[in-house]
């Protein structure tokens, strides 16, 4: 009998916020499997109803020693009744942790192998000690109520030394798996031989890990940012270049490449921008390389043409951003220009830029207007001009980030209007903000639909999310003198 004594907790595959999305098993993507793939999956059909107890199911990875029950409840809690849970009408979910006098590795192992580290623990566990040379695995079980079938189970691994250098990043791997512990249901796979599965049952399941595989054809520009190691296609379960829907009219293709050095022009992009860092999802099943450097490639194309409409991109180092889940984003920016002709062009033009405060001279005197205005940012180049930040289709902005110690009435009204009425997602920025102050990003428009402004708000004291809106052109026109007083007019009326 070995020694060593391993904890096994029911837990619970988190519906998480913006910012534990990085730490799922990736984003709950239905595949879009094609009508004639070429391959022939072995097919797996859920048995009857699983009315097994979860005492004879914890004994089928090992031999029980103890069995602990939650000391406190986290997001899902022993007894809960969970609703509209992987299509089921009413679920439960169980917890409790299982130390193991001697365990079956098998699956411990195969979880152990997955590249990188995609969950965390949350919730603690009444006298549970963790030693910091062990292997934990977490476990968890959700039954359908109607019938006490048993949906299926997730399997997270961490090591026991998991809060030793604890800097809010995942830290455990995590599978969800069948009922019979056979198949992997985040990349529908079977576990003993490797192979594609077609799983049926009478609940919901996606393929929420964002697979790649390695190739070897790949857009000529990569090799633009540097030396390129190695290039990862974003793939369905039959290999196949996966394309996710953007919107309507529009699929986008992901590349993630792991460069061994950036050039220069990369280099001085990612140094100048990596302070005011975005986040980014990347649930991609692929080791990354701390000695390596990778950048996330986002391509949307026409769904009726193939044609290339536009791309982005975030540059990353793992040794500051572990992960892979923040970077130096090259945002929205568009095909459409002749003098910018792909991605690396309007890097190269943007560049030199820093992100750096401003006088009264550079930015919108409007500003000082939505309240105690305290400083006003802008990527400037070293004569003082302000990047033209290229977005989406013809567009382009001068944008400016004013940080304010207070928002007057009007602004504080508009705030809540927006909040209503306008587009609300994460901060921009968010990087740069300093806690307790106020912030409003500002700029131009300019397309075919003509000139207009738009307005981004921030006030944490209302929400932690941005709302903004646009004026439509309306001050362009003349109908109002200024941004401000186009807000003015929304909230007087």
């Amino acid at each position: 009998m070995s020694k060593r004594k391993l904890f096994l907790p029911v837990l619970t595959t988190i519906l998480l916020s913006f910012f534990v999305v990085s730490c799922s098993n990736g984003a709950d993507t239905p595949d879009s499997r094609p009508e004639n793939s070429g391959i022939t999956p072995e097919s797996f059909t859920a048995s009857p109803v699983y009315n097994e107890s979860l005492q004879e199911i914890y004994a089928k990875l090992g031999t029980v020693h103890k069995i602990y029950q939650s000391a406190s409840a986290a997001r899902f809690f022993t007894g809960q009744k969970i609703t509209d849970c992987f299509g089921c009408k009413e679920a439960e979910f169980t917890g409790v942790l299982v130390e193991y006098d001697s365990l079956d590795e098998s699956i411990v192992k195969y979880v152990e192998k997955l590249p990188n580290n995609n969950a965390a623990v949350h919730q603690h566990y009444l006298n549970a000690e963790y030693d910091e040379n062990e292997i934990y695995v977490e476990f968890s079980t959700y039954t359908n109520t109607e019938n006490q079938e048993i949906i299926c189970h997730e399997i997270r691994i961490f090591q026991g030394d998991f809060m030793k250098n604890f800097n809010g990043q995942c830290y455990a791997k995590s599978v969800t798996f069948d009922p019979t512990l056979t198949i992997d249901l985040d990349r529908m796979k079977n576990v003993k031989t490797g192979e594609p599965v077609e799983y049926t049952s009478d609940y919901t399941f996606y393929e929420r890990v964002e697979a790649c595989k390695s190739v070897k054809e790949y857009p000529e520009e990569f090799s633009k940012y540097g030396t390129v190691s190695e290039v990862y296609l974003a793939v369905n379960k039959y290999d196949e270049v996966l394309k996710n829907e953007q919107n309507d009219r529009q699929y986008y293709i992901t590349y993630y490449v792991e460069y061994s050095s950036f050039n220069e022009v990369t280099t001085q992009y990612y140094n100048n921008r990596k302070a005011d860092y975005s986040f980014f999802i990347s649930n991609a099943d692929f080791y990354i390389d701390s000695t390596m450097k990778y950048i996330k490639f986002h391509y949307v194309y026409d769904k009726a043409t193939d044609k290339l409409q536009w791309g982005k991109a975030w540059i990353s180092d793992p040794n500051d951003f572990s992960g892979l889940t923040y970077g130096a984003s090259l945002c929205n920016c568009t095909y459409f220009f002749d003098e910018y002709p792909d991605l690396y062009s309007v890097m190269e033009y943007l560049a030199p830029s820093e992100y750096k405060e401003v006088d009264s001279s550079v930015y919108p005197a409007v500003l000082s207007k939505f309240g105690s205005l305290d400083k006003v940012y802008a990527y400037v180049f070293e004569d003082g001009s302000v990047a033209k930040d290229y977005v989406c289709e013809g567009d382009y902005h001068n944008a400016f980030v004013a940080q304010y110690s207070s928002f007057n009435d009007i602004t504080k009204a508009i705030h809540k209007y927006a909040e209503d009425g306008g587009v609300m997602f994460n901060r921009d920025h968010s990087a740069t903000y300093v806690q307790d102050k106020k912030y409003i990003g500002y700029w131009y428009r300019n397309n075919i639909y003509g000139d207009s402004i738009e307005c981004n708000f921030y006030d944490p004291e209302v929400s932690d999310l941005i709302s903004g809106f646009s004026d439509d052109g309306k001050v362009a026109k003349g109908e109002f003198e200024d941004f401000y007083a186009y807000c003015e007019s929304l909230v007087t009326e």
